[in-house]
């Protein structure tokens, strides 16, 4: 399945002869525009117009506008600065390794996009080249990083919030207590550090599985995350999300609960929550406001 904007990035890239770790990072920027930076700007327009009012999760309550400023700066910053040499580490950790030929000709391996990018590198055996998977292959390996990823942010999330690494760490991202979409990424260097190993080695598996991790698939899989990440954070639940629809996703409900409350609701989906027993504070919330509501409604 062919993406446009792939194709696009790909097309620069050769043209440009940019090494295959700017390739790489070109990807997550794309996916990020369209997922992270129009979703912001949709959110951004709701809030400054007071539409979709009733879809408010805390509707008497704002962030205070010089931390809304500097959390959009330090976005910006990150885009155009700080992501890079994680760029170049997580492209470089995902082409490690690979079978023997490859290795005894890695002094041949091209070094940009545009040259022989049709075979795939390392052990997650990505490439930039040759035709785009079926769109079952992408479904596919997007759910399967997709829960890994699940698995591997439900643990580290849950360790941040211990006493040594919430004060040090994690607090940077609780300064929002009521959370909206560009505050996803507010997080201590720490934090982004292990949240990108919780990114892309779940992709790099899915990659491993199938023998083949093509561009395209990582263009979905970084705009998935992001597209995820800003709906739980946005401060709308918003009936017409998928996340809202398919029940398995957390919601922007009940991330907002983790926000307000510091606690519970630490996985993206709701099956390590439910598990292990970290959500039972917030289905009681929810059981209270729903006894309290139907009294209103019959007095």
């Amino acid at each position: 399945m062919e993406n446009r904007i792939v194709t696009a990035v790909l097309k620069i890239s050769a043209k440009l002869e940019l090494p295959n770790w700017v390739t790489f990072g070109l990807l997550h920027l794309a996916a990020r525009g369209v997922a992270f930076w129009i979703p912001n700007l949709f959110l951004y327009l709701i809030e400054k117009n007071k539409l979709f009012l009733r879809y408010k999760i805390q509707p008497t309550r704002a962030p205070k506008a010089e931390l809304v400023y500097e959390t959009l700066k330090h976005n910006i910053l990150v885009d155009l600065v700080a992501y890079w040499p994680f760029a170049f580490f997580f492209y470089r950790l995902l082409t490690k390794g690979g079978d023997v030929k490859q290795a005894q000709n890695k002094s041949s391996e091209p070094e940009h996009t545009g040259e022989d990018t049709k075979k795939g590198k390392g052990w997650s055996n990505i490439r930039f080249g040759g035709p785009a998977p079926s769109s079952k292959t992408i479904v596919w390996q997007v759910l399967l990083a997709y829960l890994g990823y699940d698995f591997m942010f439900y643990w580290s999330h849950r360790l941040l919030h211990r006493p040594e690494f919430y004060k040090r760490i994690h607090k940077k991202h609780h300064m929002y207590h009521t959370p909206i979409g560009i505050s996803s990424s507010n997080e201590h260097v720490v934090e982004s550090i292990a949240q990108l190993f919780n990114w892309y080695l779940p992709l790099g598996f899915a990659g491993y599985l199938a023998g083949d991790l093509h561009s395209t698939t990582v263009f979905y899989y970084n705009a998935f995350r992001w597209l995820e990440s800003v709906d739980a954070h946005c401060g709308y639940e918003f009936p017409f999300s998928p996340f809202h629809m398919l029940p398995f996703f957390g919601s922007a409900t009940r991330h907002d609960y983790h926000h307000r409350e510091f606690w519970g609701n630490y996985g993206a989906t709701t099956f390590w929550d439910w598990l292990c027993g970290t959500d039972k504070e917030f289905w009681e919330e929810v059981a209270e406001n729903a006894a309290l509501k139907a009294k209103k409604l019959t007095a």
